[in-house]
């Protein structure tokens, strides 16, 4: 299932999208109401980025959630830091 922000639709898999799905909530609606700029939006329903502080607390409040209700256990990043920590604890 996808959500639909102005015209396109948008991944579900991440909790940000679950949580939305759920409520009815379109992307569109939520950039407007917390200030998250439409491609940071994009990039935290595709699981691209971790919300910034500022824009974690704006989700949270609009949404009713807490942050860790919105934080992924895992971040595309967050793999190249393992192999570096890896790369760095073997040498």
């Amino acid at each position: 299932m996808a959500l639909t922000g102005g015209h396109r639709p948008y991944r579900t898999h991440t909790k940000l999208g679950k949580i939305m799905e759920a409520r009815g909530v379109r992307s569109i609606h939520v950039t407007y109401a917390t200030g998250v700029h439409p491609r940071l939006m994009t990039d935290y329903l595709a699981g691209r980025k971790k919300p910034s502080p500022r824009s974690m607390k704006a989700l949270c409040e609009y949404l009713r959630v807490n942050p860790r209700d919105l934080v992924e256990s895992k971040y595309p990043w967050t793999e190249e830091d393992d192999e570096l920590t890896r790369e760095k604890v073997s040498a």
